[in-house]
């Protein structure tokens, strides 16, 4: 239920066998008690983060290639900010896919004093306003990574990229957290579903300032990332997603596709009553 089937082929693996630095730095939920799923041996040569569900924020400790490190007073999410910066630094001269799976803002809610303290004085309940918090900490982290990559001048030759897997939890206030949709994580409704999705790609690549309404689907980035760096996917390779680049080049532009789809496996023990979900969207 966790893990990546072996026979399958990962973006790292891709990517690697192009000729990429490749880096995965943050949460890896796939098989944490196996290493055969291990991100060093799923096509990532550089791998810093846990591979299980949730990490505390401040006592953490995370896998380095497979060596155990633990909490060294930063807060994770500055820990994984640094790391990444640190990559981009190392493979300057190369071509290079780096994924930032921040964990933030999953359970456990956990965020500096220092930076909830707005929050809750604007009125805010405590569970909202560290799920702000934390999403303010890491928001400072996508934009070191930014000026890394300007400092560096390679802003202009990379796609920049940010989104999420599902919409807040319930937990934590429904109404201030996924407003003004409807539902939270796990259900189907877009407060569920819909996330954000921003692309930064210069030269003429991707205009700026254009939102588009056509949808897409996480399992979209895949076959996008490798028509946009000329890679072509493995012949015996089953892509379920279609590539964004259309719409990236011309966001007005409608496109036609059969459908969208969306999954849930079971995501609480039977006892806590979890069940399973799908959803299918025409047009």
């Amino acid at each position: 239920m966790d893990r990546i089937a072996l026979d399958g082929i990962t973006l790292g693996d891709t990517f690697k066998q192009a000729g990429y630095a490749t880096g995965l730095i943050g949460k890896w939920h796939n098989g944490a008690l196996d290493n055969r799923y291990h991100p060093n041996a799923r096509g990532f040569d550089e791998f810093y983060g846990f591979d299980g569900g949730w990490m505390d924020y401040f006592n953490w400790w995370v896998n380095r290639n497979g060596r155990r490190e633990t909490a060294d007073g930063r807060y994770l999410t500055d820990a994984f900010t640094d790391e990444a910066v640190h990559f981009i630094q190392r493979h300057r001269q190369d071509s290079f896919l780096l994924c930032i799976m921040y964990n933030a803002p999953h359970s456990p809610l956990q965020a500096t004093e220092e930076a909830v303290k707005p929050y809750l004085d604007a009125g805010m309940n405590p569970g909202v306003a560290v799920t702000y918090a934390m999403n303010e900490i890491m928001d400072q982290g996508v934009g070191r990574i930014k000026e890394k990559l300007q400092d560096l001048g390679l802003a202009d030759d990379t796609i920049l990229m940010f989104t999420s897997d599902n919409g807040g939890a319930g937990y934590v206030g429904l109404a201030d957290v996924n407003a003004p949709f409807r539902g939270w994580k796990i259900t189907h409704f877009e407060g569920g579903i819909r996330v954000p999705l921003i692309v930064r790609w210069p030269n003429g690549k991707v205009p700026s300032g254009h939102v588009s309404k056509q949808p897409v689907v996480n399992h979209d980035f895949y076959p996008t990332f490798l028509e946009a760096a000329d890679i072509d996917p493995d012949p015996a390779q089953l892509l379920d997603g279609v590539s964004m680049l259309p719409i990236l080049r011309k966001p007005d532009q409608a496109r036609k596709r059969e459908a969208l789809h969306w999954h849930y496996p079971l995501d609480k023990p039977h006892f806590l009553g979890g069940v399973s979900g799908g959803a299918i969207r025409v047009g």
